[in-house]
This record gives structure tokens, C-alpha cells and sequence, in this order.
């Protein structure tokens, strides 16, 4: 595959995550109002309070999903230098990362809808 492909295929990796996460955000906003003090998240804790978080943590866990992208990508692009499949593993295995994050935000977020 020719270094332009490559990166090409590579940015649009981040991209893709960082659009992720920006949906994720505008999705919080967007019900924030509707979403009581606390919302259910720790779904493998025994059933009742156990189970609960406030919901000021969504934005905080959704930052650190931004810090971990931002790390992650930094990260791949050391690699770059020396293995791209190094740097292409990291940048999917980020995205999926993002994409799961989003899916539970979102599976939570729609009980509130």
C-alpha cells in the first residue's frame, strides 16, 4: 500500500473516532435536561442504588475518552516511524474503544427519551 493510502486510511481512523465522540457529546446535551440526578451505568453490581451514577460523570467520562484518544494517537504516530501495522492496530483498536464508549452512553441515554 503506497504512504499516501496509508495515511489517508490512518486519518480517516481518527476521524472517525473523534466524530464518534463528538455525536456522543451533543447526544448528552441534547437529553441532559431529561436525565435524572442519577442514571444506571454499573449494570453488573447487584440490583438497586448499587447500580447507580450521577449523571455529572457522563461528561467526564466522555473527556477521558478524549484524553485517551488524543494519548493513543500520539502514541501511533511515535510507531509510525517504525511499524505501521503497529500504528494502524492502535488507531482501530482506539476507535472500537470510542465506539463501544458511545454505544453505552447511548443505550443508557435512550431509557430517558
Amino acid at each position: 500500500m503506497s504512504e499516501q493510502k496509508q495515511t489517508t486510511t490512518i486519518n480517516t481512523w481518527i476521524v472517525f473516532s473523534i466524530s464518534l465522540l463528538i455525536l456522543c457529546g451533543l447526544l448528552i446535551l441534547l437529553v441532559w435536561k431529561k436525565i435524572p440526578p442519577e442514571i444506571p451505568w454499573f449494570y453488573s453490581l447487584p440490583w438497586g442504588e448499587n447500580q447507580l451514577m450521577s449523571k455529572v460523570v457522563l461528561p467526564i467520562i466522555l473527556g477521558l475518552a478524549v484524553v485517551v484518544l488524543s494519548f493513543g494517537t500520539t502514541l501511533s504516530r511515535w510507531t509510525k516511524k517504525d511499524d505501521k501495522i503497529v500504528e494502524q492496530t492502535v488507531l482501530i483498536s482506539l476507535t472500537f474503544i470510542c465506539l463501544m464508549l458511545v454505544i453505552n452512553i447511548a443505550k443508557v441515554l435512550l431509557i430517558f427519551i
